[in-house]
């Protein structure tokens, strides 16, 4: 752990940018392909639910490339680092996710 608040500032950066992803693909599907947005139909609506087989590749896509940015700003990148972000932003992700959720289900 050489640079933790670097560390978080990339975690940040790109939780956000995959959350920014999301919103824009369901304001697309409900915009532009007509889907059913969450007033029009039950649960988060449709334009939202055909975007979730997507979430994955986002992340897959969008948290490497910051993983890569933040290991090669160290001054020497190694295993145990790599692991450590791996774990650092894991933990954080499920922490964030859960505790918004139990927000939005019980407010």
């Amino acid at each position: 752990m050489e640079n933790l608040p670097l560390l978080c500032v990339y975690y940040l950066a790109a939780y956000g940018i995959v959350t920014a992803i999301g919103i824009l693909h369901t304001l697309f599907n409900i915009i532009v392909l007509h889907m059913k947005s969450m007033k029009d139909s039950p649960g988060m609506g449709e334009g939202y639910e055909k975007t979730k087989p997507w979430h994955a590749l986002y992340n897959l896509l969008v948290f490497p490339c910051f993983a890569y940015l933040y290991l090669s700003s160290l001054s020497q990148a190694t295993w145990q680092s790599a692991v450590f972000t791996a774990l650092i932003w894991g933990s954080a992700t499920l922490v964030i996710d859960i505790f918004g959720w139990v927000i939005i289900k019980h407010p």
